[in-house]
C-alpha cells in the first residue's frame, strides 16, 4: 500500500501545482499535516494508561514487549515481515 502512495501522492501534487499553483498546494500540504497532528493528539489523549503506583523502567518494558512477541505467533510473523521489507527495500 505504501508503494501506491509513492505513485499517487506525487501525481496529485503535480495536478494541484498545475491547477492552483505551488503556494496553495503547499498550504494544503501544511493543512493536512496540522489535521494529522490534531488527530494524533486526540488518539493519544484517549490511550493514556493509569500507571499510578508502578515505576516504569525502560529495560523492563522492552523485555515485556519481547516476551509478548515470543508468545504471539501472528505478531512474530508481522514483525519479521516488516523487518525484512525494511532491510531489503530501497
Amino acid at each position: 500500500m505504501s508503494s501506491l502512495s509513492f505513485i499517487v501522492g506525487p501525481a496529485i501534487a503535480v495536478l494541484l501545482v498545475a491547477t492552483i499553483g505551488p503556494g496553495p498546494t503547499l498550504l494544503i500540504d501544511a493543512g493536512t499535516l496540522v489535521a494529522a497532528a490534531f488527530a494524533m493528539r486526540l488518539v493519544r489523549g484517549r490511550l493514556r494508561v493509569d500507571r499510578s503506583g508502578s515505576e516504569t523502567h525502560l529495560g523492563r518494558d522492552i523485555m515485556d514487549g519481547l516476551r509478548s512477541l515470543v508468545h504471539q505467533p501472528t505478531l512474530r510473523v508481522v514483525v519479521a515481515f516488516a523487518g525484512l521489507v525494511s532491510m531489503t527495500s530501497t
